[in-house]
């Protein structure tokens, strides 16, 4: 039995007891993010992505050309390149 809502922007879990996830927002409610956040997340998911099809031993050679100086882009491709392979 499901004692939150959604409407009210309540998180309860489903045995009743107070979730630790407590929105201010319902959950049907739309954020926006500015243009260049993702423009930004366009551009890390596409070097993600193109990376995925390098071997592993040629990213880092390829990830110094595609993220250039941007060391949080290449952190961020990184952290995804490494969960990709946790995943598999």
């Amino acid at each position: 039995m499901r004692t939150g809502s959604g409407a009210t922007g309540r998180a309860d879990k489903l045995d009743g007891s107070p979730s630790p996830f407590r929105h201010s927002q319902p959950a049907n409610t739309v954020i926006p993010m500015e243009q260049d956040t993702v423009e930004r997340w366009w551009q890390i998911d596409a070097i993600f992505s193109e990376a995925l099809d390098v071997p592993p031993d040629e990213r880092a050679a390829f990830l110094d050309e595609a993220c250039a100086d941007d060391e949080d882009m290449r952190r961020e491709v990184e952290r995804l390149l490494e969960a990709d392979e946790q995943a598999e």
